[in-house]
């Protein structure tokens, strides 16, 4: 026996088969339209995710140094609002942690559909929570607009980090990570002990010549709002031992402690108008500085520091002689003494934030 169906649909009914096919169709091609080569979908970027590259950032002792925090400028009728973008630190292998280790990643905390508003990016050192960019201001630089991204470089010599004292460190031409800079800061220093009048000039180190005149790059001096200033150490490479040779704002006057805690009697004229110390390896040693163990560097440091703080370091190098040649005598300069932009060793990152 044969059956014969008849289905009668009315108009209504298939006006709303027809909408029912085209949604069906336009999911569909959605979907594979969407997916890559292999038929996967790919991860989506919600807006305000953000990808950072940093170079050269080390890890901060958190309890001693603080961490890093990136902030995001958004410019309107010339006023700037900084909206946070997260506190981090670096760990050993040089990738983003949060401040418990754990791998993070950043994003923008402010209105995302505002972010075609953004103009600069900085990351500081903080110690606190704080909802505002703090005084330590490390690297900066403004942001570019793609059509699904916003997108830049920091580095020292950002407007918003060490400007124009930046610019003079590092050679206003730094493109690192990927070429050598051109124009970076240099210096030199003799081995030298005016206080015994150079009895022991193996044992005292001076950024200076013979006359007590610096040789450094000019425009180096650190403004004290910046918060910042230098900070000279001699380094036992065999033991790890840092030696401060005390702190100074500019190459062209005295440090903190003068010629330090243990000189000659003999008057330092005119090294005291340049920074340096006697018995740089430590009065109780007086080694040789030339013996081939110590290395001489120069870091950036919070002004404020305090406490433990201060018998440290800073992890940010900006000049450095890892290993103190044999063949340096007594009032000879040693003119290898130079930022290390010139090896591409200074902070620097790369930033992108999704719109």
């Amino acid at each position: 026996m044969v059956y014969t169906f008849i289905v009668i649909i009315n108009k209504k009914a298939m006006k709303i088969l027809s909408y029912v096919l085209v949604i069906l169709v336009t999911v569909g091609s959605v979907i594979y339209y969407g997916c890559d080569d292999a038929g996967i979908i790919p991860t989506p970027h919600p807006s305000g995710n953000i990808t950072l590259k940093p170079s050269n950032l080390k890890p901060l002792n958190q309890g001693v140094d603080g961490w890093y925090h990136l902030w995001i400028a958004l410019d309107t009728a010339s006023q700037r609002e900084w909206f946070s973008a997260g506190a981090f630190n670096i760990s050993s292998g040089g990738t983003l942690v949060d401040l418990s280790g754990a791998p993070t990643t950043l994003r923008f905390t402010g209105d995302t559909n505002r972010l075609t508003q953004s103009a600069h990016a900085l990351i500081t050192i903080e110690k606190d929570i704080v909802f505002a960019p703090g005084s330590l201001r490390l690297i900066s630089g403004p942001l570019s607009i793609a059509s699904d991204s916003i997108y830049g470089s920091m580095k020292m010599s950002g407007l918003e980090a060490f400007d124009s004292m930046g610019v003079r460190l590092i050679g206003d031409d730094n493109n690192c990570p990927t070429t050598s800079p051109n124009n970076y800061a240099t210096g030199y220093y003799i081995l030298q002990s005016p206080t015994t009048s150079n009895a022991d000039c193996l044992k005292g180190l001076w950024f200076s010549d013979i006359s007590g005149n610096s040789g450094f790059t000019p425009g180096l001096n650190v403004p004290i709002a910046l918060g910042w200033t230098y900070e000279a150490w001699v380094v036992q490479n065999s033991t790890q031992t840092f030696h401060s040779l005390g702190r100074f704002t500019s190459f062209n006057q005295a440090d903190s402690d003068g010629p330090g805690s243990c000189p000659g009697a003999s008057p330092v004229d005119p090294f005291n108008s340049v920074p340096g110390q006697e018995y740089a390896a430590g009065c109780s040693n007086n080694s040789n500085l030339n013996n081939g163990d110590y290395g001489v560097f120069i870091t950036i440091e919070p002004i404020n520091e305090s406490g433990t703080s201060l018998n440290s370091p800073f992890p940010v190098k900006l000049f450095s002689r890892e290993v103190i040649q044999s063949s340096l005598n007594c009032g000879v300069l040693d003119w290898y003494f130079r930022s290390l932009s010139k090896d591409c060793l200074m902070p620097y990152a790369l930033v992108k934030i999704a719109h």
